[in-house]
């Protein structure tokens, strides 16, 4: 929690210190934070925002959407109307429209949740405590699917890259939802940086594991079909299902 003071002139000479208790404000940011609740990503901010709220914080969460401004169980949802859901479609319009509306905004701590670190750099005009939770490894370490455009993969490319990474890592602490994540991450920046496990973990479904086990740990066979929905990019666990389901 946080205090404010303000003081009162009461007489010639006289001042008196009035104490003013406010909760601590914290605000959640990303590219896909809001409803409809499809995917992990979205769901793990929505968990964390709640729980964060029954213990007396105030919390936001300002994202792309055409949602508005709505309340969803304590928390303030403020989506921004850019356009659809994927990330490919305007993205720097998106890092622009959230790097000014943190600008206008006062916050305790300005926290971004995103597979891409290129979104880290909305929170530089933030006044206020920053840090970036990253969902998935860099650039690197996975491979861009054929069906995408060169436009689309040069994006992607920049959007995961270690230049910008190391760049917003001057003013933004990173965390990481696994130790393979954050082991992706440049030198001087893995050391620096956090890891709180959420969601998938990227080794347990990678294709060095044996299929045969894991398609029986899963149930998967070919009576059955894996949906994937919402904004599913490549390195999130959708190309490892289907290279189960095939094999």
């Amino acid at each position: 929690m946080t205090f404010q003071f303000k003081l009162e002139q009461r007489k010639a000479g006289a001042k008196r210190v009035r104490l003013k208790w406010s909760k601590f404000r914290v605000v959640f940011y990303g590219l896909s934070l809001g409803p409809p609740w499809v995917e992990g990503l979205r769901n793990s901010v929505k968990a964390i925002a709640t729980s964060l709220v029954k213990k007396g914080f105030e919390v936001s969460v300002v994202t792309k959407g055409s949602f508005g401004r709505v309340d969803v169980e304590g928390v303030e949802y403020f989506g921004l109307p850019l356009g659809d859901e994927s990330y490919s479609s305007g993205a720097f319009r998106v890092i622009g429209a959230l790097s000014n509306w943190l600008l206008r905004k006062r916050f305790d701590i300005v926290h971004g949740h995103a597979s891409f670190p290129i979104l880290s750099l909305p929170s530089f005009f933030a006044r206020s405590k920053r840090f970036f939770t990253l969902y998935s490894p860099l650039f690197g370490e996975v491979q861009v699917a054929t069906e995408y455009s060169s436009l689309q993969k040069t994006l992607f490319s920049v959007s995961k890259s270690a230049l910008v990474t190391r760049v917003s890592a001057f003013w933004t602490r990173y965390v990481c939802i696994s130790k393979r994540v954050r082991d992706t991450l440049p030198l001087g920046v893995r050391e620096r940086s956090a890891v709180i496990p959420v969601g998938v973990d990227y080794a347990r479904f990678s294709k060095r594991v044996p299929t045969e086990r894991l398609k029986e740990e899963l149930g998967l066979n070919f009576e059955y079909t894996v949906l994937f929905a919402g904004d599913v990019t490549p390195w999130k666990g959708g190309e490892d299902f289907l290279f189960l389901q095939k094999s």
